[in-house]
């Protein structure tokens, strides 16, 4: 069990310190198969419960490519066997190969390096669950998020929440992004916790594929 739930905000972006209080546990995760040895950090929250339906959210970071991303994704979803769900939705958004660095600078001091606008690569799975991986992406993008793959898992509680399920989802991701301390448009690291105040919000320095 992942314990109670615990109401967020549905607008802007928490601070790390605020964001916290919604995350379940931290730690790491075995990728397996091709990756065998190697782990990602990784971030569980609190449940959000409405109307009987249950959304919880997982992040892994960092993942440097499409298949990483997606070893990851596999990785989540095996965290979660045994677990009662129906649906669990995934995203993922990863540099493009040969994206990241910094262009311009050269020997005039006067005009230091400027970053390399990062181009991404990303992907979704919707599970049966209408829309539902494409939320994830949608607030990833939105967050300016890279390097990271996410699943939200649904226990449907036999009401239609419309349109509300789409709320709770990109919350749910949302402070996971916060609580994880992730510079926006920057390859997240292994080393991305921050200390309390930091907030991640919607960066300008990624072109989203």
């Amino acid at each position: 069990a992942l314990g109670p739930a615990i109401s967020g905000p549905q607008g802007p972006p928490l601070s790390m310190e605020d964001a916290a209080r919604h995350v379940h546990s931290r730690g790491t995760l075995a990728l397996g198969g091709r990756f065998a040895g190697k782990s990602t950090r990784v971030i569980h929250s609190h449940a959000v419960i409405d109307r009987g339906s249950v959304f919880v959210a997982h992040l892994a970071f960092p993942v440097f490519s499409e298949s990483e991303a997606t070893a990851a994704v596999s990785a989540l979803r095996r965290t979660c066997t045994g677990d009662v769900i129906d649906h669990a939705m995934s995203a993922w958004r990863v540099p493009k190969v040969g994206t990241v660095g910094s262009v311009g600078g050269g020997t005039n001091a006067t005009k230091p390096a400027k970053p390399k606008k990062v181009k991404v690569a990303s992907g979704f799975d919707d599970d049966g669950e209408t829309r539902g991986g494409a939320s994830i992406r949608a607030e990833l993008n939105k967050r300016d998020a890279v390097g990271v793959a996410c699943i939200v898992t649904r226990v449907y509680g036999g009401a239609n929440l419309g349109k509300k399920r789409f709320e709770h989802i990109r919350e749910r991701v949302r402070v996971l992004l916060s609580a994880a301390g992730l510079t926006p448009g920057t390859v997240a690291s292994s080393d991305a916790f921050r200390g309390p105040g930091y907030s991640l919000g919607s960066g300008a320095g990624v072109a989203a594929a």
